[in-house]
């Protein structure tokens, strides 16, 4: 809530929050009403992951599925990227990850605006005590 008013305060253009949750109510939290609101009354641009729930169908989470005013990002996996991430042995050129969220919402809407090449692999930590552990991720 304090980011978003810091957004309006300083007349930011652009909302960009990349994480995703399960949502069982859509477009009901004061988070999103606030959201809503200024991309309507300010002009904001809210962009968003479309979460790493998929490849089901209308696993998008909050918030990309808690905002019609979202602009949803699904991540792609090119050819090279499937062969030396994760040993694919054939590809079909660009496609979803498997693990990137698919629409519709559970309230109807597409619930994922654009695809973008993805895939960023970061270092596992010390703490997690599994070295040879793999995580994906939408950005």
């Amino acid at each position: 809530m304090r980011g978003v008013r810091a957004v309006v305060d300083n007349r930011c253009d652009l909302i960009n929050l990349s994480y995703g949750e399960p949502t069982a109510w859509p477009s009901t939290s004061r988070l999103m009403r606030q959201i809503d609101a200024a991309v309507g009354t300010r002009g904001v641009i809210f962009i968003t992951s479309a979460g790493n729930a998929g490849p089901a169908l209308s696993v998008v989470g909050a918030p990309a599925a808690c905002s019609s005013s979202a602009i949803a990002v699904g991540a792609l996996v090119s050819d090279v990227m499937a062969k030396a991430g994760y040993a694919a042995r054939r590809g079909s050129g660009l496609r979803p990850y498997t693990w990137s969220s698919r629409g519709p919402t559970m309230s109807g809407r597409l619930g994922v605006s654009i695809c973008a090449p993805g895939g960023a692999m970061a270092s596992v930590p010390v703490w997690n005590l599994s070295m040879a552990a793999f995580y994906n991720g939408t950005r």
